[in-house]
């Protein structure tokens, strides 16, 4: 289940949104996904439709073809500025939970995670 929270961040980039916990199952392995944007200031909404945020990101991560995680991260990042006015910069996390590798028994999770402003990607 996905946790939306809204807080204010630097007014330079305007407000901040979050989705914590998109999770998604990619060759037998879970794929979870957080998303920080900044909504544009000059916008002329009100807040940025976060339903429709996480359904993108969940046809990026789930239709997409990738080798790694930076490259899920990179793409997201990557859909959600391209055509979008309400956003003007966006982190993305993205990690494997207890990965299968076999490095599985020392690490936890691996992760990447990418930040782009508008005009940076």
């Amino acid at each position: 289940m996905s946790n939306f929270i809204l807080s204010n961040s630097s007014p330079t980039r305007g407000d901040k949104t979050t989705i914590k916990g998109l999770k998604y199952n990619r060759s037998n392995q879970d794929i979870l996904v957080d998303v920080d944007s900044w909504i544009n200031p000059q916008a002329s909404v009100p807040i940025y439709p976060l339903t429709e945020l996480s359904r993108l990101v969940k046809k990026v991560v789930t239709e997409g073809s990738f080798n790694n995680l930076l490259e899920i991260a990179k793409a997201v990042a990557t859909a959600v500025l391209n055509g979008n006015d309400y956003i003007s910069a966006i982190g993305v996390s993205v990690k494997v939970e207890n990965p299968s590798q076999a490095d599985a028994d020392s690490t936890d999770y691996w992760g990447a995670e990418v930040f782009r402003y508008k005009g940076n990607i």
